[in-house]
């Protein structure tokens, strides 16, 4: 996608619509050069990820902005782009169109001097539709001389002019059609071409993951109760003792079943409803699709367009039913959470620039120290004031010590929690959720002991910080624009969440929770 006209000027400023395109469009990259002086300008290119890119150094031409990339997506198919704008005449733009046509005649002689394929793209603000002007006739008569041709025909503008243009060499057919669309909130119209070269490479991640899908889990939960976690002899009471066990049982049950494996996968759009019959299904398209390609053959051909029907039937039909099936199971907030997720593009973490992850890491970690104890040097610092409150009356009610739970009530807030899990966990949430009959015991047993000791274990203290940016409009790279966000393990969110509710029905038993607070209270919204 070639844009004219991007406003980027190559400063600070740019880097917060950068990063929106950076986190909307992932599987793309975007290549421009600025415009590091006055209003708008600049051009620039999105490219799928797969092809590979190079820039080519670029001329000062004074009457137009462009950029020059080789691109490829294999050894033996590549073509050159260029990406221009010629800015219209105007008070502050007086430079005469028969610098353009020098310049761009300049530019022509560099570019043709390679046998290379070659697209030209852009914003030329000449009016070609007013084919007796001479300034038409002179700029066609540059492309005729250089044997190259321009595809565009019809209006790209909303008042009916000709003023983007698709230019290729006369004798290549690397354009097969191009048209246009209004559709957009623009003056110009969005042209779409089509080229005669290959798909881009599919882009690929080197990844350590395990295959929880094929746990069986009969025998998944049969090692759990096999395990020290069940053991006969005495049975743990100390939190530290009890945790460190639950860790180091879970996460060997887990090795053996679904051993981490390191692998190059293609990034593919996120696609749950893509069943093993679906994926039959496509290799039995593809397969059709091959040997009506080879015999020529009228029924070969018939029964490929059928297997298209069928896969697209099969394939509508798979997201109908997930996507119902999820609507049906959800309560309101679900909803909102499904519903938000479908109608905005999932967004990319932004981060500082940086060169390590350990240095980024390291910043941050410094940064937040030193804010943090910043704040407790002022808390000691101010002056000692009276906070008490007086209270007409007494209360005789106190909360002495945390009640144990039954397994009943921690199976209720397991099903309450999200399958969000985090990478201090033993095993993940949603395969947790599955083996909950045989854990539920051990887990009402690691909520119980640290309730009776009165103690956090260590372990649920850590927590995988990230740095979240406070708002889209603040400078990414300045560390100051970032809130830290700690994701507990799930065992610690257990805990957590059996306290608070307990001491949340102590103080609406006594009523201690004043009559106008509406934050951090169920069904006090006002």
């Amino acid at each position: 996608m070639v844009l004219t006209e991007t406003w980027l000027t190559g400063n600070e400023r740019d880097s917060h619509s950068l990063a929106i395109l950076k986190e909307t469009l992932p599987h793309l990259d975007f290549h421009h050069i600025p415009r590091y002086s006055g209003r708008g300008g600049g051009v620039g290119v999105l490219l799928h990820k797969g092809y590979h890119v190079s820039r080519n150094p670029l001329e000062y031409f004074k009457s137009f902005e462009y950029l020059d990339l080789n691109v490829s997506s294999s050894k033996f198919c590549s073509f050159r782009l260029i990406a221009l704008y010629r800015p219209p005449a105007s008070k502050k733009n007086k430079t005469p169109l028969g610098t353009f046509f020098k310049e761009f005649s300049s530019l022509l002689e560099i570019l043709l001097s390679s046998p290379q394929r070659l697209i030209i793209a852009g914003d030329f603000n000449i009016h070609i539709e007013k084919s007796n002007r001479a300034e038409v006739l002179n700029f066609l008569d540059i492309l005729r001389m250089s044997k190259l041709r321009n595809h565009i025909t019809c209006s790209t503008h909303m008042a009916g002019h000709t003023l983007d243009l698709v230019i290729s060499r006369d004798d290549d057919s690397l354009v097969s059609s191009v048209k246009s669309t209004q559709s957009l909130p623009s003056d110009h119209s969005a042209i779409i071409c089509r080229l005669n070269t290959l798909k881009p490479n599919p882009v690929k991640r080197h990844i350590t993951a395990r295959n929880l899908k094929d746990i069986e889990m009969d025998k998944f939960c049969l090692d759990i109760t096999s395990s020290n976690l069940y053991s006969d002899g005495t049975p743990v009471s100390n939190p530290e003792q009890l945790m460190e066990l639950y860790d180091k049982e879970l996460r060997r049950i887990l090795d053996d079943h679904a051993p981490t494996k390191e692998n190059d996968v293609i990034l593919r759009p996120h696609a749950p409803w893509y069943t093993k019959s679906l994926r039959r299904a496509k290799q039995e398209r593809r397969r059709k699709e091959r040997r009506a390609d080879k015999t020529k053959l009228t029924v070969d051909k018939e029964s490929y367009l059928d297997s298209c029907k069928s896969y697209n039937e099969q394939l509508l039909q798979a997201k109908s039913s997930y996507f119902l099936e999820k609507v049906r199971a959800s309560d309101s907030r679900a909803l909102f959470r499904l519903t938000n997720s479908l109608s905005i593009p999932t967004q990319l973490m932004v981060l500082p620039e940086h060169d390590s992850d350990l240095q980024l890491a390291t910043s941050f970690g410094d940064f937040f120290e030193t804010k943090i104890k910043k704040l407790r040097d002022e808390l000691n610092c101010c002056p000692n004031q009276d906070m008490s409150v007086q209270v007409p009356d007494t209360c005789d009610a106190s909360l002495a010590e945390f009640d144990d739970v039954t397994e009943d009530e921690v199976l209720k807030t397991i099903k309450a929690a999200c399958n969000s899990t985090c990478n201090l966990d033993p095993i993940p949430t949603s395969l947790l959720k599955k083996c909950t009959p045989t854990l539920l015991p051990i887990l009402t047993d690691v909520v119980n002991s640290s309730l009776q000791a009165g103690v956090v274990p260590e372990t649920m203290k850590q927590a995988i910080v990230s740095p979240r940016i406070k708002k889209d409009n603040l400078p990414r790279n300045e560390l100051k624009s970032y809130r830290p966000i700690s994701n507990l393990s799930f065992a610690a969110k257990l805990v957590e969440r059996t306290v608070a509710c307990q001491v949340n029905d102590y103080l609406a038993t006594n009523n201690l929770l004043p009559d106008v607070q509406s934050a951090y209270r169920a069904h006090h919204s006002v």
